[in-house]
């Protein structure tokens, strides 16, 4: 018996973030009470703002036009921070400067997966890169970055590097960015279990082991 749950996200949401540490308590929950069965997590693209260009834009110049104001844009970000520290985040996004575009992130992720390496090399891949974004400021839409976070991983930095300068899998990437609105999915994270039931949402770690179960 086994569980596959497609997980759409999107690396500049922080409410995706929240949602994969949700996914992990959950795991473990669901691990020890059912342990014979397999769980297996295919990290799915989303881009909330394809318009962001290669380069990025300017994060709070972003963040006060999408709230409507700078003390709505203070408020917005009280209440990530205060989400973050009950999921065990360190959300600092006064160190955030640039608002990147994630193609190159979610290209990194697929090729990782199409490569087939371990869940758990996937996994480190996935938090290295929403922890460089959103505890440590950088510009995950850069390369130099990606390749950073992939060498830590143990990848060939090099070699990452050269491969997100490319455009190979773009095409794929992209089509996969447009699977969740074809499906109806208006929003990320969204939890998708053996393609049957679907949970929108950063949903509490009980929720989604009762999906599991």
């Amino acid at each position: 018996m086994h569980i596959e749950i497609d997980l759409f996200s999107d690396f500049i949401c922080p409410w995706s973030y929240i949602g994969k540490h949700q996914l992990d308590a959950a795991l473990a929950r669901f691990s020890a009470d059912r342990p014979e069965v397999a769980v297996r997590v295919r990290w799915t693209p989303y881009l909330l703002d394809p318009s962001i260009p290669v380069q990025g834009r300017p994060f709070r110049a972003s963040l006060v036009a999408k709230a409507g104001g700078e003390a709505a844009a203070d408020a917005m970000l009280a209440g990530i921070r205060e989400a973050g520290r009950e999921a065990g985040i360190d959300f600092a996004p006064e160190r955030i400067e640039v608002q990147p575009n994630t193609l190159h992130a979610h290209r990194l992720i697929y090729k990782a997966q199409s490569d087939g390496l371990s869940p758990a090399t996937v996994y480190e891949l996935v938090e290295g890169i929403f922890s460089a974004h959103f505890s440590h400021g950088e510009n995950i839409g850069d390369p130099v970055v990606l390749g950073r976070i992939a060498g830590a991983c143990g990848q060939d930095e090099t070699a990452i590097r050269t491969y997100l300068l490319a455009d190979d899998d773009v095409d794929a990437v992209n089509a996969l960015a447009r699977l969740g609105e074809a499906m109806g999915i208006g929003g990320v994270p969204c939890f998708v279990f053996n393609r049957r039931i679907v949970l929108p949402g950063a949903q509490p770690a009980a929720a989604l082991v009762e999906a599991m179960h």
